[in-house]
């Protein structure tokens, strides 16, 4: 919740596409959610929380088409959020993607590096957790 308020705020700037504010809207929307948020709060308001949120990334974030296709990850939505990484120049990923974004960092630097076709630099980003993100913010 803090990276939201801070995007809320304006401290952060933060870029998607149409389609990955898809994505979370139906991620958000999930049963899934659901059952979790009235399992751990006891406020029959808590169910809100995910709508609340995306509003916010909704009308917070800069909305980008991608003009390049990374294929940096086995998973397509991934690719799509590094696409959109790459066409807005991002400095950070911040992702909770353990299975695939955060896998994909190198360990030392917490950055993923973007090749072309031909194995050359093209980008490089660095992928944090929102714990990584908060924790690198406050040491600046």
């Amino acid at each position: 919740m803090k990276v939201l308020r801070m995007l809320h705020e304006g401290f952060i700037e933060n870029f998607t596409s149409q389609k990955l504010k898809e994505r979370l809207r139906s991620k958000l929307s999930s049963d899934k959610i659901y059952s979790f948020l009235r399992d751990k709060f006891a406020d029959e308001t808590a169910i809100w929380r995910p709508l609340i949120a995306y509003e916010i990334y909704s009308r917070m974030s800069k909305v980008v088409n991608p003009n390049v296709l990374v294929k940096a990850s086995p998973d397509p939505e991934d690719n799509e959020l590094l696409s959109v990484a790459v066409c807005s120049g991002a400095d950070v990923v911040i992702t909770l993607d353990r299975r695939h974004l955060l896998s994909l960092r190198d360990p030392k630097t917490k950055e993923i590096l973007i090749e072309d076709e031909q194995g050359c630099r093209v980008f490089r980003v660095k992928v944090l957790t929102p714990a990584e993100f908060i924790e690198e913010v406050q040491r600046q």
